[in-house]
């Protein structure tokens, strides 16, 4: 989905704003496709793991399910998407869009502006072996430490490292010690991992099957207290979904510390169907950790599997 990939970057990158030193291609925790990363970016890890230049750029790394990659596709999704009213955001422009091939594997450049940001967001598409891969950056127009072409040589460098999942969960900052029979479906942008129980690897399409979005995040200073940032965590809960109803929050008093438990409802939109959701949050190795998780509403067995993938999860 080449259109969609590249909207979802403005959305992810712009937020998301020292040295790697390295000449040779650096993957991110959990990735499969790997840069050089350009001078003056390191690896930081918040909020999402990136390379970052402190005067004001950031490239991620994500991997896809592998699909053709073509001016064509890209077009035919852009015409889709606008025709739908979800085309790029009115402030933002589409400069350049260009086939290219990196390594034998096909790809696409994409440049996009958002001149009431100050920022271009330039993408690589590229088709891979094991997955694909789309690296995006971003860069602030008074960012005059950062050359844009140097990070555009860089997305260049692009190079797929195909390795096993249990190889890429090893390089996570977390553990998840009990799967309770759920599968890893995907490690996403984040570095998140996603598990499941049945086939599909996408909450919204399956309605029927049992989901758990684990992450790591910053630890304020000093460490929040969880009953005081109860409410500000259930408005975050209900930001990200707002098509939820039925909210409920309460603070667990447990003896390996304070667990915020969010519950509430959704209907998936392709399935017409309603599910259970429920958010844990909880402190580990000076880190939160966060479960985002999803289930068939009825269902008497889930909640207590979700808890024990939660429960499982230590940061190293």
């Amino acid at each position: 989905m080449p259109f969609r990939r590249a909207l979802l970057s403005i959305f992810i990158l712009i937020a998301a704003i020292p040295d790697a030193g390295s000449s040779e291609p650096v993957t991110l925790p959990g990735g499969v496709w790997a840069i050089v990363p350009p001078p003056g970016f390191e690896i930081t890890p918040d909020p999402i793991v990136a390379f970052r230049h402190p005067a004001g750029a950031a490239i991620v790394i994500h991997d896809q399910p592998r699909s053709p990659v073509t001016r064509a596709e890209f077009e035919r999704e852009r015409s889709a998407a606008e025709s739908a009213g979800q085309g790029l955001p009115g402030q933002s422009r589409l400069d350049a869009v260009e086939e290219i091939v990196i390594g034998g594997n096909r790809a696409l450049l994409i440049v996009i502006s958002t001149p009431t940001r100050n920022v271009t967001n330039i993408q690589l598409q590229i088709e891979g072996e094991q997955l694909n891969g789309v690296i995006d950056a971003v860069v602030r127009g008074d960012a005059q430490a950062v050359s844009v072409d140097e990070v555009k040589e860089a997305l260049l460098t692009a190079v797929e490292r195909p390795t096993t999942m249990e190889d890429r969960l090893a390089s996570l900052p977390f553990v998840i010690g009990d799967l309770a029979s759920l599968r890893i479906a995907r490690i996403v942008i984040g570095p998140a991992v996603v598990l499941t129980d049945g086939p599909s690897d996408y909450p919204g399409l399956a309605a029927d099957q049992l989901f758990a979005i684990v992450q790591t995040g910053r630890l304020a200073t000093p460490p929040p207290d969880f009953h005081a940032a109860l409410n500000s965590m259930t408005t975050e809960t209900q930001r990200r979904y707002p098509d939820a109803i039925d909210f409920s929050s309460r603070v667990l008093e447990e003896r390996g510390g304070q667990i915020v438990e969010i519950t509430y409802r959704r209907l998936i939109g392709q399935s017409g169907s309603f599910v259970d959701g429920i958010a844990w949050t909880k402190v580990s190795g000076g880190r939160m950790v966060t479960a985002l998780c999803q289930y068939p509403s009825g269902d008497p067995n889930a909640k207590a599997r979700l808890r024990q993938v939660f429960d499982s999860i230590t940061v190293k």
